[in-house]
This record gives C-alpha cells, structure tokens and sequence, in this order.
C-alpha cells in the first residue's frame, strides 16, 4: 500500500519494520486493513525516525507507539474489505477494537472526545491493495486511558440511562468498586473483558426475582449494608463480566470464564452461543438464552479501555 511508498508516511512505515509489525501486512496470503498515520501526526505525537541510531531509530515512548500502531493495523481473516458505509466492528491486532459507521472510524479514545465532531474521525480515501486496503484519515485512532468503570458511567448516570441500575449497583458495592480510582475488582490493567450489562428492565426482574437486594417497595436497594446482600451483588455482576472481548463482528464464539468464582476458586462460565454482525447470543450456566440488543438506540459495542460493553434483553443467571 501507499504507506510503503509514500514520504509522507516513512516514520510509521520504519516502526513497523523496527517493531517487527511489518510482515504479516506484507503477506500477500494475510488480508489487512491498515489505517496509515502521517509523520506529520507521528511527530505531533513526539515519534520520529533517526537513522543515526540503528539500534533505536524509533524515538519517542515506545509503550504508546506500540498500542497506537497495533491499534491501526486490523487482520481480516477471509472477510472482505466492507462498504465503510455501512456499520460494523473490527478487532485490531492487539485485541482493542475499533468501529465503522458512514465512512467515519471510531475507537475507545477517539469516542472519549469531549468535541463531539473529534469522536469519530472522516475516512478522506479508501485504497485497495493485494491483500486488503489502506484506509486514510486524518487523525489518529487512539486508545483510552479511562478505567472500565468509566464508560459504565457514561450510559448509568440518570435513571433513564440504559446502563443505569447495574452502574448503582456496582458502584455503590464496596468489595468490586474503589470510588478513588474507578478500578472494578477482578478487571486487571492489561487484560481483555467483556461486559454485559442488562436492561434495567432486567435489572428489576432480577430484584424481584431475589437475585439482589431490594427495599420495600420492592425496588432495588442499590446500596445495601448487610453483608449477605453485598456479596449477592457481587456475585451478580462478577457473572456478567468475561474474561475476553466479544463483538458483534462473527468472529468469536465458545465458552468463556467469567469474573465470578466458588468457594475452590473454580471460574463460572459463560456460552457465546451465536455471534454474526447483527446478534449475538448467550447461554448462562442454567442454559437460558439472553441477546445481545444491537439496535441503533442500544447501547453494545462500546469501546472501553481493552473492554467491549453491550447491553443484554435479561440477566443471566448463575448457580453456586
């Protein structure tokens, strides 16, 4: 592609070569997505080339460059190149994934954007290649350095948010969720999750169901203090969360370990069951199905830090 010959783009086309990211793309059996960054956008971010160090010719923090170039290079497997204007997902050869919608990308960081025009970035270009297709923006598709709880937050702050019930209830429980730092108990720095989080509709049937705590009037009790109660929201959430990424792209499918353990320190698990671009389904231990809602107004797909959120039509249920 056009990064391999183009001037403009030489300081990422050395850090591939340098950090060993080059080959795979170079494959002609290997189908790729790049998304090519400018020196201009490089050395805005403080990389650039120095050739009068051969044994570091990349200066800058290499931490970041590696995560942010990873970030830009998305293996295709047998997937065709899309029609960016349409809507899909992608994951990115470090595992974080990365959006599409009316020929606009999107990623965590770019999403975190206060602007709201900066949340998504213009595709100027598409390009083919023997083996996929470079895709030009811009600016740069960055990754965020938000804590998963963060994003949770993001959709649970009025009672009208979707993500609402199940944000009181996490961050109100004092074994998962340390206010000061917004890390969730279990959610490891460097790690892959997935949360589910369900309606809060859901949220209420579960309350009535006796799966968490409730008040009086038979709604939730989100900060409860008898301790029993505490571990029952524990336990609740801990199911709802997986130990790897899952999106509505049709790649990954299986059962996975969730955050929730017994008392041996056995994971309980957690059934992909289908996975498509349009619906994704799950099994939970009592092997009753719950969706994945992928509709315009729902809330799945969002991009956290290592982290995809969706929302889900039910709880799941677990049995320890």
């Amino acid at each position: 592609g056009k990064i391999n010959l183009d001037p403009d783009y030489t300081i990422m086309k050395q850090a591939m070569d340098f950090l060993g990211y080059s080959i795979p793309p170079k494959t002609a059996s290997l189908r790729y997505i790049i998304v090519p960054i400018s020196n201009a956008t490089m050395i805005s971010m403080g990389i650039s080339y120095d050739p009068f160090f051969p044994k570091a010719p990349i200066r800058g923090d290499l931490t970041v460059l590696r995560r942010i170039l990873q970030t830009h290079i998305i293996p295709l497997g047998s997937r065709a190149v899309p029609n960016f204007a349409g809507t899909g997902v992608f994951e990115t050869s470090n595992g974080e994934y990365i959006k599409y919608a009316a020929n606009r990308l999107s990623s965590a960081g770019t999403e975190d954007n206060t602007v709201v025009a900066d949340r998504t970035l213009a595709i100027d270009s598409v390009t083919a290649a023997v083996n996929g297709a470079d895709v030009y923006t811009a600016k740069t598709l960055m990754y965020t350095v938000l804590p998963v709880s963060k994003h949770i937050e993001k959709y649970g702050t009025l009672a009208t948010d979707p993500y609402y019930a199940f944000w009181q209830y996490l961050k109100s429980n004092v074994i998962l969720y340390t206010a000061s730092t917004g890390a969730i108990n279990g959610v490891t720095d460097g790690s892959f999750y997935t949360v589910f989080v369900p309606t809060n509709a859901a949220i209420q049937a579960a309350v009535t169901a006796g799966l968490l705590p409730k008040l009086a009037n038979g709604s939730p009790n989100f900060a409860p203090t008898d301790a029993t109660q505490i571990a029952d929201v524990q336990k609740f959430i801990q199911y709802h969360i997986i130990k790897n990424t899952v999106a509505s792209d049709g790649q990954k499918t299986g059962v996975f370990e969730t955050l929730l353990k017994d008392s041996s320190g056995d994971a309980a698990k957690l059934t992909v069951a289908t996975n498509t671009t349009t619906a994704i389904s799950l099994k939970d231990v009592t092997n009753s199905t719950v969706n994945v809602l992928l509709g315009a107004t729902d809330r799945s797909n969002v991009l956290s830090n290592r982290t995809v959120i969706h929302q889900i039509n039910t709880y799941l249920k677990y049995q320890f």
